[in-house]
């Protein structure tokens, strides 16, 4: 389970929102994160951690695809929602492409971990009343 409803409110607020990933009840031990930010009112990006020992039972493509992906939709003002990870976390663009964003390609020096430049891969996915096709 995600502890909290999911958010209601949207980019004009400049949201930045973390929620706790929990197993059973809303008490028990967090074994993971998922939090969504709004850079630009239309654009919103997801970030995510999980506990190694809950990692693998496609808990996170789950939770992207049933609980973040429906929150941008229904947000009118949102026309994309992207993930970006080091081109090495392979576990995490899988992450991505389970829950149903597409590969766009590498963002060449994106992160500055420790001020050390490093490729991204970027994803992404447009909402159903953002699509133009």
């Amino acid at each position: 389970m995600v502890a909290g409803a999911p958010p209601t409110d949207g980019p004009a607020d400049n949201l930045k929102r973390l929620m706790a990933i929990r197993l059973g009840s809303p008490t028990s031990p967090a074994i993971g994160s998922i939090g969504f930010e709004w850079p630009r009112p239309h654009l919103m990006e997801i970030g995510y951690w999980l506990a190694e020992s809950a990692r693998g039972c496609g808990l996170m493509p789950r939770i992207v695809e049933h609980i973040a992906l429906p929150y941008a939709a229904r947000v009118p003002e949102c026309a994309r929602v992207q993930i970006s990870c080091f081109t090495f976390n392979k576990a995490s663009a899988r992450v991505a492409v389970k829950a149903g964003l597409g590969y766009e390609g590498v963002l060449r020096n994106w992160h500055m971990p420790h001020g050390v430049p490093t490729d991204a891969a970027m994803y992404s996915w447009i909402p159903p009343h953002a699509r133009r096709d």
